[in-house]
């Protein structure tokens, strides 16, 4: 983790000390360890790149495994989010004994994390965080060295932070009217909504704006509700009385 997370480059250079046969690090912080190798341990070390020459070091014992991961799945190859908003995804691991796993039998990171953030949860799922506008790709490399991993593209787009409605009051039974929608802000990535009537089954119906009210629609006073489809859960509503005359 660099910090502060605001750090114009983030970008580390990875190393193993000693340089140790049949083990490496890339670029990304993901340790691979061959068959080969031929020490029990070794520490991995990462040093900024913007000049402070600020590092930090991790010791990894190295085992044999005799049950190794032997695939690994995600519920989603690529993910859309918004910013401050998480999605979770469902990885599977399958080892050599057909015996299953998840998230946490894996060293996840992020090319980006100014764009998107990583972690697992208590349940082995992958739960995904959108931060700045932009794309990156998140890698899965399985901990137990058998050189198994997954990526997963994340799109993170701007969330909604606000919605308001307008239109017509009063709908004559028969008739039809549309629900204007604002959003703030108005480059928002994802515009599209979930609507929504109260009270429900009464002859009145909305889709994608559009309210309907049949002619034997009770008359009475409906409440017309958008909720942003885009993970934010913000939502608006309208009141509009459904009568005989306009």
């Amino acid at each position: 983790e660099v910090k502060p997370s605001n750090a114009a480059n983030r970008k580390l250079r990875w190393s193993v000390d000693g340089t140790p046969e049949g083990i490496s690090v890339n670029a990304s912080g993901v340790v691979t360890v061959k068959k080969n190798a031929t020490v029990s341990s070794c520490v991995i070390r990462a040093v900024t790149t913007d000049g402070s020459n600020v590092e930090g070091s991790i010791s990894i014992k190295i085992t044999e495994n005799t049950n190794p991961v032997t695939a690994v799945k995600v519920s989603a190859k690529s993910v859309s989010v918004v910013n401050g908003i998480s999605k979770e995804i469902e990885v599977v691991t399958t080892h050599k004994d057909k015996s299953k796993g998840g998230a946490e039998l894996l060293s996840w990171s992020c090319e980006d994390t100014a764009v998107a953030t990583v972690s697992v949860t208590s349940d082995g799922k992958l739960k995904i965080t959108g931060g700045k506008k932009g794309k990156t790709r998140i890698i899965g490399m399985a901990k137990d060295g058998s050189g198994k991993k997954v990526s997963i593209q994340v799109t993170t787009g701007v969330g909604i932070s606000s919605i308001s409605l307008s239109g017509s009051s009063v709908l004559k039974a028969g008739k039809s009217t549309t629900i204007s929608v604002l959003t703030v802000p108005a480059d928002a990535t994802n515009r599209k909504f979930d609507w929504s009537v109260t009270p429900a089954g009464a002859g009145v119906s909305v889709k994608n704006g559009k309210v309907t009210a049949s002619k034997k629609a009770e008359r009475r006073s409906y409440t017309i509700t958008a909720m942003a489809k885009d993970g934010t859960g913000k939502s608006a509503s309208i009141t509009i009385k459904v009568t005989d005359d306009v």
